[in-house]
């Protein structure tokens, strides 16, 4: 069984991200050749937080960042969930 991942609202932005300083540009990189060569090996979760995090406001790469998102599993926030979030 693979690894369960929980993907935030951040991987979809660094994947997107238009900056062009070193930073962002490396971490659009590792975060671009993670998706491609690792993303299917594991168990990838989202939660509808994800979901409405990036729904909001008008941004470039908008449209993509949920198309990217899209078919990935959607984690049900329950009580058990907001436990592990708390800690």
């Amino acid at each position: 069984m693979a690894q369960a991942e929980y993907i935030e609202t951040s991987v979809p932005s660094a994947y997107l991200t238009t900056r062009t300083d070193p930073s962002s540009l490396h971490r659009r990189m590792v975060t671009r050749q993670w998706w491609e060569s690792q993303l299917r090996l594991y168990d990838v979760w989202i939660s509808q937080n994800v979901v409405l995090e990036l729904s909001q406001g008008d941004w470039p790469g908008k449209a993509e960042a949920l198309g990217l998102i899209e078919p990935l599993r959607r984690l049900e926030i329950d009580e058990e969930v907001r436990a592990v979030a708390q800690r």
